[in-house]
């Protein structure tokens, strides 16, 4: 009852002008795509948490006036064999947002990062363990920051009677490390 959430009826569509340079080299079994880009967005959705008293505050969604970012982003892809094949992405990147419309300070920037690693391995033709991971580093908002963020999961899959069948077993969250922690700083707060 001291946290409440709401939806906002009166936002905006956001709009979204990118520019993106990329180039794939592959060699063999290997793959790797580096490109850079820039995007713009207006309108952008943004979550801003309001007090209504002194001990309840309501989080809702509001538009940005602004949201800048530029930054390089590189997908590696591996399949050495038809047993294993791996996946890894990262984006690094640089920030700017501007929510001077919500009463904030005109514009915030930060240089921020994420990564996503996926691996499979099949260790016969109905047997496979998948293995990934994603880590997203501090991003900005409007009223402060939203911390980094890390989880690990496993996946397990074995096929009976032809594939007809599958029994699958997972393990989300495997070292408790997922949790999102905001800190707020804005006049109001």
């Amino acid at each position: 009852p001291l946290n409440l959430s709401a939806g906002n009826p009166y936002l905006q569509p956001e709009y979204i002008h990118s520019l993106e340079l990329g180039y794939q080299i592959k060699a063999g079994k290997y793959s790797i795509v580096p490109s850079i880009y820039y995007r713009y967005k207006y309108n952008g959705f943004t979550s801003v948490t309001y007090p209504i008293n002194d001990s309840v505050l309501l989080r809702t969604e509001q538009n940005l006036a602004s949201d800048q970012s530029a930054g390089l982003e590189v997908i590696f892809s591996a399949r050495p064999s038809k047993f294993f094949n791996a996946n890894l992405s990262t984006n690094i990147f640089y920030n700017r947002i501007n929510a001077e419309n919500l009463g904030f300070a005109e514009n915030k920037s930060i240089f921020s990062m994420n990564t996503n690693a996926n691996i499979n391995i099949s260790f016969t033709k109905t047997t496979m363990l998948q293995v990934s991971a994603s880590y997203r580093s501090k991003r900005q908002t409007p009223q402060g920051v939203i911390y980094p963020t890390f989880v690990m999961n496993f996946g397990a899959r074995q096929d009976f009677f032809k594939s007809k069948l599958s029994l699958t077993a997972t393990l989300s969250d495997a070292f408790k490390t997922q949790q999102q922690k905001n800190v707020l700083s804005s006049p109001l707060l």
